[in-house]
């Protein structure tokens, strides 16, 4: 069974929109939604697709969520000048470290 908040998690890890991440998967945006809230399971072919695409190994998409910690606790030094989308790579970088 797939772990979609470990999708998401990739996902955001590498910078990539729902819409970016499907139209590289050939998918529309909404499967990968559905993936990533756990309403859908994807195929097996979609597995393959989504670990070739985001080079992370099938396995890991079967693992437990890492742990959770807010993601205000992780310290920048120039925090006015982080974008929103480096802080949320860096906060995937902890969860899956």
């Amino acid at each position: 069974m797939v772990n979609g908040d470990r999708v998401r998690q990739v996902r955001e890890l590498l910078g990539w929109t729902q819409t970016a991440f499907a139209q590289r998967l050939n998918v529309e945006q909404a499967t990968i939604a559905r993936i990533e809230k756990g309403d859908r399971q994807p195929s097996a072919s979609l597995l393959e697709a989504i670990a070739l695409q985001t080079g992370f190994p099938l396995a890991f998409f079967q693992q437990p969520s890492g742990p959770d910690f807010p993601m205000g606790s992780l310290l920048f030094r120039a925090h006015a000048t982080t974008t929103t989308r480096d802080r949320t790579e860096a906060y995937r970088y902890a969860q899956i470290i």
